[in-house]
């Protein structure tokens, strides 16, 4: 596998910086194909965990003082379930604030959480800290919530981490969020939410910055929809409200419990830096399997990334939408 970094090699387009390969992982065997890759925040170095084809979750780090040697930190461990290509397990880095933790979601239901023995360091050691099932579906997605204020860190203010909150996802479209609590080394599920339509599976989910706001914001994506909710009150029992369902333009909604599909319809979610436009990746359509002419007449669409922002009164708006790097529309 071969990573990449941004060089200031001249390119041919003034200002416009080369990307030129950078390394190669080395390891005493033969890497199988990777499912998934996903960075540790910089705080805690060039740390990158990989899901493989052979069904197990590995954390490599880059060697202190030699940028061109990467040593297996962690793992391999395995993923239930892992091995499926179709389903590539999520991996999501928590917050700086809770330490160097990944959370990675498995076939047989259970989301389970690594940690680091250290911040960062050259014999730091990874192990299994905590696991729950959410649901026995396979997890198909994963999102911690922003750990801190980030105004409060901008203006120099001491800012305690707010206690771990994760939302997961599975194939049978059930979503929730899920408390840590440190005293007992477990997770309780503290929230669910719903809304989504034709209980497809919960193919993404996106938490926004809090930025002082008095509540968390979620997204929750179906192949077809998007969800808004929010929630107020104490970590562990927070109060949930449905504040929007968004439809995927061009997607046709599924009636089936699991679309086993290629990836289609919303695929990923992001919000921007202050919570106030959120993206989705969406591609193809989907159709219900019990529905042989809507599924014969949608035919693919182009990739594309809608976005939204909500208006003065609260609701959100498609704002325009962009395809192959070109807008086609919005306001």
């Amino acid at each position: 596998m071969r990573a990449w970094r941004l060089s200031d090699t001249l390119s041919s387009s003034p200002g416009a910086p080369m990307r030129t390969p950078h390394t190669q992982l080395s390891c005493p065997f033969r890497l199988p194909t990777l499912f998934q890759l996903a960075w540790a925040p910089p705080a805690f170095g060039a740390t990158l965990a990989v899901a493989a084809s052979d069904g197990t979750l590995t954390i490599w780090e880059l060697k202190v003082g030699n940028e061109t040697a990467w040593r297996r930190a962690g793992g391999p461990w395995p993923i239930p379930g892992g091995a499926d290509a179709a389903r590539p397990p999520p991996l999501a880095w928590a917050p700086p604030a809770h330490g160097p933790r990944l959370g990675a979601g498995g076939g047989d239901g259970v989301v389970r959480v690594y940690v680091a023995d250290a911040l960062i360091g050259a014999s730091r050691a990874w192990e299994l800290e905590s696991e729950f099932s959410a649901g026995g579906r396979p997890v198909t997605a994963l999102a911690w919530r922003p750990a801190a204020d980030e105004e409060e860190e901008e203006e120099g203010k001491p800012s305690s981490p707010l206690p771990a909150l994760l939302a997961a996802g599975t194939a049978s479209g059930d979503a929730a969020v899920w408390a840590y609590r440190p005293s007992l080394g477990s997770w309780a599920r503290a929230a669910v939410l719903e809304g989504r339509a034709g209980g497809s599976r919960t193919t993404a989910l996106a938490w926004a910055p809090r930025l002082g706001r008095p509540t968390e914001l979620v997204a929750a994506a179906s192949p077809a929809s998007i969800s808004l909710h929010t929630l107020s009150g104490p970590s562990d029992a927070p109060t949930v409200r449905t504040v929007a369902t968004l439809d995927a333009p061009g997607v046709l909604p599924s009636t089936a419990g699991d679309v086993s599909a290629s990836e289609t319809g919303v695929w990923a979610l992001e919000f921007d830096a202050f919570g106030t436009w959120l993206a989705a990746s969406l591609s193809g359509r989907v159709a219900s399997a019990e529905d042989a002419a809507a599924a014969a007449a949608a035919l693919p669409l182009p990739p594309r990334v809608c976005l939204w922002r909500p208006t003065l009164a609260g609701s959100w708006e498609l704002q325009g939408e962009v395809v192959a790097g070109e807008e086609v529309a919005g306001g």
